[in-house]
């Protein structure tokens, strides 16, 4: 397992990106940093709101749906686009919580599969519900723009959101909290250092969002 987080955007890195696109046509590597800040505040933002509702995005142990905070984990690529589709996706969402992202890249139809699982407590109450929901479409986001501004050439792009979900009989396990598909078409189209979080989402291919995540009920 290859550990990434030498790769965090530093302070200097982040005020760089915003001076390279106002010093002309930004590269594709400068609109991703300035996207994965600006991304990374609106973010962090939706998870303040998760923290004072009460499930703010921890890495969970799977027993009690609550658990402390550990450092995100990224599996060795398979191939160096791999490699590279990983590494724009980890700069992406790094330092917001995130517990797992695996990265797949199909090689044959030049497509990638990404999965960002996140922890905490389950979100149980209509407000929580909510949050998760928002958060949730600014993780697609932030791992889609990654992916689209990568250099690499995609056909299409999945994102997968995980976290913490109540099962039938009260033990906690990780679930889909949401989706998001982009074609290479569809990619094109889409400003992704003006994208915004709501409107992006309407423009993708194919979404979803999970609205229960409570499935016991009690006796």
């Amino acid at each position: 397992m290859r550990d990434l987080s030498r790769h965090a955007p530093t302070s200097e890195q982040r005020s760089s990106a915003g001076a390279s696109l106002a010093s002309g046509p930004a590269s594709p590597f400068g609109v991703r940093r300035l996207a994965a800040a600006r991304f990374a505040l609106a973010a962090l933002a939706l998870a303040a709101g998760l923290i004072a509702a009460g499930c703010a995005p921890f890495s969970g142990n799977g027993s009690s749906g609550v658990a402390s905070p550990t450092a995100t984990a990224q599996a060795a690529p398979a191939s160096p686009i791999q490699g590279q589709l990983a590494e724009a996706v980890h700069f992406a969402v790094w330092g917001l919580g995130v517990q797992k992202i695996d990265t797949a890249y199909d090689a044959t139809n030049a497509s990638v599969k990404v999965q960002i699982t996140l922890g905490g407590s389950v979100p149980n109450t209509d407000a929580k519900v909510a949050a998760a929901q928002e958060l949730t479409k600014a993780f697609c986001l932030m791992a889609q723009q990654a992916l689209w501004t990568s250099g690499v050439r995609l056909t299409e792009a999945n994102v997968i959101i995980m976290g913490p979900v109540q099962e039938e009989y009260g033990g906690y396990q990780n679930g889909v909290y949401g989706t998001s598909a982009v074609k290479a078409g569809t990619a094109q189209g889409i400003k992704w250092a003006a994208a915004g979080i709501d409107d992006t989402w309407q423009r993708y291919d194919d979404t979803f969002l999970q609205s229960v995540f409570v499935l016991f009920d009690g006796p």
